[in-house]
């Protein structure tokens, strides 16, 4: 996370930006979310989505990046990048546009995870994340958001 971070980081930072995280609820679904919030609120970011309960659909996902715009968002699926003890976790990186980071970002990234020599996180409590509602982390005040679903128009 906290390469991605470094990455795309803008000399405005993160203050002003969303970053939009959750999954399909397979093997460390629940543990990665509170770590991406964490390092997330660590880095400043205004604002966080999280699915409720940290589940979030493909569909799901792409229509809450169109709606909301985030700078980043995270789709914790093992249909992308299959790691875990069962191949049943990966991690989708997505950008402003809802696509999958360009090569040239994930080049960067992968860069700066071969000397990265520090990263931002958050000592707290785990986030409530199976009820919506919204709370404060961090010295920046992240502001968390959980969201019960995105409906259709």
């Amino acid at each position: 996370m906290q390469s991605i971070f470094d990455s795309v980081r803008s000399n405005g930072g993160f203050s002003k930006e969303a970053l939009a995280v959750g999954g399909d609820g397979r093997f460390m679904n629940r543990d990665a979310i509170q770590i991406i919030i964490r390092v997330a609120a660590a880095n400043g970011f205004g604002k966080i989505l999280v699915g409720r309960g940290g589940l979030i659909s493909t569909p799901a996902m792409s229509a809450l990046i169109r709606r909301q715009a985030p700078q980043a968002a995270f789709l914790l699926t093992a249909s992308h990048n299959p790691g875990g003890p069962d191949a049943d976790f990966g991690i989708k990186y997505n950008v402003r546009n809802g696509g999958p980071a360009p090569e040239a970002i994930t080049e960067r990234i992968y860069a700066k995870t071969l000397k990265i020599g520090r990263y931002y996180t958050l000592e707290s409590p785990d986030i409530d994340i199976d009820r919506e509602g919204t709370s404060m982390l961090g010295i920046q005040r992240s502001q968390l958001l959980i969201l019960f679903s995105i409906t259709r128009r």
